[in-house]
């Protein structure tokens, strides 16, 4: 997600260049600030369009026009798919947090972690996490209970994972493992969630995800199908984005992208294959054959919704072009004025055909 809307000049960009830019000429983004419903204006500061000014209800209304609906479900489907094969596969990936936990420790945590590794005493103080990877660990238990050791003697995760793979005997063991791990390629996801959070946090959090996967025996798809079931949170997110890929339409985004450039298609087929991941997910998670909302009961592959759709499409792409011309004339101007106003009434009708966006 954070790739697809941040700018170039954010750690994650440049791709949300390209994408606002496709939303503000192909969208009603640019049409909204026009409008005499809106209580607020559509960007914090009234005049830029991008994630960081955007507000969230016109953000969701225009991706909902449009039947993109990215702010649902983008990223979704990847994170299922790249983090259960990371908890299958956990002594790789316990590689990969030793890798992460050797480049953000200090000499000494490092010093302390070689004497754990061999089993003897630890000067470190570890701090009980508080993010919401720990808080995802616990998925099972509706209440976080801490454990009953103290502070100063809670054990590393990473040291107890590392030992279910490695029994080090040797200082030249410990080094040798070491090294090991600084060759491993780093895996992208494991870094990026280590710019997002606190990297030891991240590692020991992770970690203690690991070991859980371990001591249950359970493939990851089979914990995810007992936690929809058991956890209501995942539960209602996962229907959320069952209900977001029903709105979601290929077929009514290209209708308004018809001019898309070839890199604007690229990442249009990248929206698209983010969508089908996330579907196959959802459906493997909730244990369905097809998806269905438990909460929408509109048709939104109805013929008349999708002519609606085609209408306000027409319209958009035809106030582009027009204005895009910069034509002066009064009866180009005229048109131009005409054509705003048209879409005008387009927005109010989609939201009430939607039963929602605005």
């Amino acid at each position: 997600w954070m790739q697809l809307v941040s700018p170039a000049s954010k750690q994650f960009g440049p791709n949300g260049d390209l994408y606002f830019g496709m939303l503000r000429k192909y969208s009603i983004l640019p049409h909204l600030p026009k409008s005499y419903f809106a209580s607020r204006p559509v960007a914090r500061d009234g005049v830029t369009y991008h994630i960081d000014s955007i507000r969230a209800i016109p953000f969701t209304m225009f991706l909902a026009q449009m039947r993109e609906f990215t702010s649902a479900y983008y990223g979704t489907g990847t994170a299922f798919q790249r983090g259960s094969a990371l908890l299958d596969s956990p002594q790789q990936t316990a590689l990969q947090l030793l890798r992460l936990f050797i480049k953000s420790a200090s000499a000494d945590e490092l010093a302390n972690f070689r004497l754990e590794l061999l089993g003897g005493p630890s000067t470190r103080r570890l701090k009980k996490s508080t993010s919401m990877l720990a808080v995802a660990a616990l998925p099972m238990q509706m209440t976080y209970a801490p454990p009953d050791q103290s502070e100063d003697a809670q054990e590393s995760s990473l040291v107890k994972l590392l030992l279910r793979f490695h029994s080090p005997k040797t200082e030249d063991d410990v080094e040798e493992l070491l090294a090991s791990a600084e060759q491993v390629t780093p895996d992208d996801i494991v870094a990026g969630v280590a710019k997002l959070n606190p990297p030891l946090l991240v590692v020991e959090d992770w970690a203690a995800l690991l070991l859980d996967t371990l001591e249950r025996k359970q493939p990851v798809l089979s914990v995810l199908q007992e936690m929809y079931q058991r956890y209501p949170p995942l539960r209602n997110s996962i229907e959320n984005k069952e209900t977001s890929l029903l709105i979601r339409s290929e077929r009514v985004v290209r209708d308004y992208c018809r001019d898309a450039t070839a890199e604007e298609l690229a990442l249009l087929r990248a929206t698209e294959a983010e969508a089908q991941l996330t579907k196959k997910w959802v459906l493997a998670i909730n244990k369905q054959s097809q998806l269905e909302s438990k909460t929408l009961k509109e048709d939104f592959s109805s013929p008349e919704l999708v002519l609606l759709h085609k209408i306000q499409a027409k319209f958009l792409n035809t106030y582009r072009r027009r204005t895009e011309q910069k034509a002066d004339a009064p009866k180009a101007l005229k048109e131009i004025q005409r054509l705003s106003v048209f879409i005008q009434m387009t927005i109010l009708a989609l939201s009430e055909a939607l039963g929602f966006a605005g």
